[in-house]
């Protein structure tokens, strides 16, 4: 029933993010690192994204979703995407954090691959290519590796999912240098500094365990630890807590009802993100707590969208890093596998 319940609210928020089977000289690896697709979801996902969705049969909110979402907020990217493959252009603070280019092609490449897309992807979208465009934006990544923590950490979980995603060797390389990256800058606290940038620290070592990227169980601990620690006063670390301790405690369920307890903001975009992969983890597709929570981030979501897209503040980088982030939000439906079942 869980799975049932989770395809509907998959297919009603991706939309046209449909990822299309694909045939390759190898077996692409099934599994996706931190991504968890219902064999509903994977049956309705063969269809390419250049067909147009069909008319929605429901009516209220699952119409004003599919609207909001044509023709996709996903391949939206496809059209704002440099030449050279990255994506934005000069740094830019979001936040409490100053993205580069290396950060804003991470996270668009993210929302590609969370919805199932990789470089061996067939389909295309107004002329546009889906697989050279992810496979540019992964090659012009691995030769341009950012120097700072923050950057690293999202750069190095693009290239841990693509490898992960598609067993491919052409990534293995550099997912391993950027994963050993990581490790080296955590600190004694077993964080990276401060929460925002520990959670996706977290994050890039839960995926490399999933990618069979081993070595780096002791770290994964330590960050445990230091989640631990923070989520008192940062229960938005919640979602990375969670892959790398996955026993239910009674610390994580205060977390999840501390989460639960704020409402969906708009404009946190990294916070908003975080909070949802915590509590959907936590509670599952059918807790009650998830249920109101994204209830109200639906809402949120459809009443500002339009054509796809959102009207968000910012440059090049400021732009698409807010419209990744909230793509990856709502990827949350199926991205991520729920740790401790739909009750929390």
């Amino acid at each position: 029933m869980r799975w049932v319940v989770v395809g509907i609210l998959a297919l009603a928020f991706a939309c046209l993010l449909r990822p299309h089977a694909e045939q390759t000289g190898r077996a692409a690896r099934v599994r996706a690192p931190l991504r968890v697709v219902p064999p509903t979801v994977r049956a309705e996902a063969r269809e390419p994204i250049a067909q147009e969705p069909a008319a929605a049969e429901a009516a209220g909110e699952e119409e004003a979703v599919v609207e909001v979402c044509q023709p996709t907020t996903l391949m939206h990217l496809l059209s704002v995407q440099n030449e050279d493959g990255s994506w934005g252009g000069a740094d830019e603070v979001v936040g409490s954090k100053s993205y580069g280019r290396e950060g804003a092609t991470a996270l668009a490449l993210l929302a590609f691959m969370g919805a199932g897309y990789s470089h061996l992807s067939k389909d295309t979208h107004r002329g546009i290519e889906v697989g050279p465009a992810i496979r540019r934006g992964l090659e012009w990544l691995q030769r341009n590796m950012p120097a700072d923590t923050f950057n690293m950490t999202l750069a190095a979980l693009a290239l841990s999912e693509a490898y992960g995603l598609t067993g491919s060797q052409r990534w293995k390389d550099g997912a391993m240098d950027a994963v050993r990256h990581v490790a080296q800058a955590q600190d004694g606290a077993g964080g990276w500094g401060d929460t925002e940038t520990s959670t996706w620290g977290g994050w890039v070592l839960a995926s490399a365990r999933l990618s069979d990227i081993p070595g780096y169980e002791p770290y994964e601990a330590r960050a445990a630890a230091y989640f631990a620690d923070v989520a008192p006063w940062d229960p938005a670390v919640l979602g990375a807590w969670a892959l790398a301790d996955r026993k239910k405690t009674p610390d994580k369920v205060e977390a999840a009802e501390r989460l639960a307890a704020s409402a969906p903001a708009w404009g946190d975009f990294s916070r908003l993100y975080r909070a949802a992969n915590g509590l959907f983890q936590a509670d599952g597709p059918d807790g009650p707590r998830w249920r109101e929570w994204s209830a109200t981030l639906r809402e949120m979501v459809v009443t500002r969208g339009r054509d796809g897209t959102w009207p968000l503040e910012g440059g090049a980088t400021g732009r698409i890093v807010r419209h990744s982030l909230i793509v990856l939000t709502l990827e949350t439906y199926y991205r991520y596998a729920n740790v401790f079942g739909s009750k929390g």
